[in-house]
């Protein structure tokens, strides 16, 4: 999939799906790999990792497509909250293609302690799903604002502030789903599971007209299934939504990875607006 960007580059949509960016299909032991180094460089401490999953992750959905039954069936993305009621912008490819849903994993019974069997675990949870709809979208930006009625979310505060060249920035959701064989272990795992990744901005598109829409560059390492994740500074100001991953048509060995923002007046406004209206009751 080819798209225009700031430059002459390979784009790729982080969605989990077919790209060029091979080894950022889906979640890999390569890609966790390169997200840990990166860690280890920009936040050594753990507790400081562990600040930044506990902020962000009751902050983040995770938004599937396709069949409810079976949802393994269908694609995968993230939102990121703006308000406590269910609403929730993220990447617009992740909820163009058809029906959506916010899926949240509840447990429903205690654990029994030290190791557990798959079927243990699989009946101390249950899944609920709340259908979304979209309210306002923007296709050009890969962005889109949508409700999830009947969600209680914990929302971002702060948005839309404009970091410098260099600023550290993070992402993180502590819910999502992998799968190993159990031959190989972690290193074979694949699917769309937790995350926490951290980078620093290489480029920003500051807007000249208030209000226009921002694009920020960075380094942070993201694959399938991150697309419509926040792009956070570390003490939770939402800097944009995840929306792609490119590389340069000179350097295709360095990836950089894309969010994009748009005022924080007009997703206030939006939502608003809809409050009022009739689809949203």
């Amino acid at each position: 999939m080819f798209r225009a960007c700031l430059r002459l580059s390979v784009c790729v949509l982080l969605t989990a799906c077919v790209s060029p960016l091979e080894d950022r299909r889906f979640d890999n032991h390569l890609v966790r790999m390169e997200q840990n180094e990166d860690l280890a460089r920009l936040l050594p401490r753990e507790s400081d990792r562990d600040r930044i999953r506990r902020l962000l992750g009751p902050r983040v959905g995770l938004v599937q497509t396709g069949s409810e039954e079976a949802s393994l069936s269908g694609s995968s993305g993230r939102a990121a909250a703006l308000t406590s009621d269910g609403y929730f912008l993220t990447a617009w490819h992740v909820v163009s293609e058809g029906s959506f849903y916010l899926e949240e994993l509840r447990l429903v019974k205690k654990l029994p302690a030290g190791r557990i069997t798959l079927e243990q675990a699989e009946g101390a949870f249950a899944i609920d799903r709340y259908p979304g709809r979209i309210v306002w979208s923007q296709p050009d930006l890969d962005l889109a604002l949508v409700e999830f009625p009947g969600v209680k979310s914990v929302p971002f505060r702060k948005l839309g502030a404009i970091p410098q060249k260099g600023a550290l920035v993070c992402t993180s959701d502590d819910t999502g789903f992998g799968f190993y064989d159990p031959r190989y272990g972690i290193p074979s795992l694949v699917g769309n599971g937790s995350f926490l990744a951290a980078g620093q901005i290489l480029e920003v598109n500051a807007p000249k007209i208030p209000g226009s829409p921002r694009i920020l560059v960075t380094d942070l390492v993201a694959r399938g299934g991150m697309s419509g994740a926040p792009l956070s500074t570390p003490s939770g100001t939402l800097l944009g939504i995840i929306t792609r991953a490119q590389s340069s048509y000179f350097e295709p060995q360095d990836i950089e990875t894309v969010a994009t923002m748009v005022s924080p007046e007009l997703l206030r406004n939006l939502i608003a607006a809809d409050r009022r209206s009739p689809a949203s009751r």
